[in-house]
């Protein structure tokens, strides 16, 4: 599709939203998905669900587009926005240290986390060029301990599923509805699911929702 059919629906989009028709903008948004960037897609839905008040679905949306490198203030912003006004229990305000750190390694994108291993590494090298570091062994252990964080995202965090809880439901201890409810979820919360069984999911984190819940109350990204 050329640039300029592309600039049309963002002028067309931009005339919703100016307008408050959020109905119109998102259908519009979903009938030329496949036309548009997937992050600048997500980042215009999840925009759209947060103005017209469906914050569940408005924060998978724009967690979808971090997920496809599509970074900038504005996306972090509204996300910012909305943890703040749903107040859900999840891994953006859990106090249990697992939870926190989970939650701080999936903010960034692959890009971000090679970027920050390229400067690192540079400002070694540098120190040693330097001399500011001169044993080989010191730069050595830095040179791994830079490498580590493209490491764990290449290895473990691009390999975890994450997901957005688009209702409010029920946590249960086994993957049917036969089992005991060990606590409920609020909708917009951010979890890490595990295991997938026979149209239900495993959540891992947060830690205190460990527990079975039904694959469709989930946006996973």
């Amino acid at each position: 599709m050329g640039k300029s059919n592309i600039n049309q629906i963002l002028k067309s989009l931009q005339e919703h939203y100016l307008s408050k028709d959020y109905d119109a903008a998102a259908k519009l948004l979903i009938k030329h998905k496949d036309e548009l960037d997937p992050g600048l897609f997500h980042y215009n839905l999840g925009t759209v669900h947060t103005k017209s008040g469906n914050l569940a679905a408005g924060r998978y949306h724009l967690e979808k587009s971090i997920k496809n490198n599509f970074v900038n203030t504005k996306v972090l912003n509204n996300i910012s926005f909305i943890e703040r006004n749903l107040a859900v229990a999840d891994l953006s305000n859990s106090n249990n240290l697992s939870d926190q750190t989970m939650n701080v390694s999936l903010k960034y994108s692959a890009e971000a986390y090679l970027g920050f291993t390229l400067i690192c590494l540079l400002a070694v090298l540098f120190a040693f060029k330097k001399k500011i570091i001169q044993n080989k062994y010191v730069v050595c252990l830095f040179v791994l301990l830079t490498i580590l964080p493209i490491g764990m995202q290449q290895l473990y965090l691009k390999n975890i599923n994450y997901a957005i809880l688009l209702k409010d439901t029920e946590i249960r201890e086994g993957p049917s509805a036969v089992f005991v409810s060990k606590s409920s979820i609020q909708a917009g919360s951010k979890v890490i699911v595990g295991e997938f069984e026979a149209g239900w999911v495993y959540i891992k984190y947060p830690i205190e929702h460990s527990g079975w819940l039904k694959r469709s109350m989930l946006g996973i990204y």
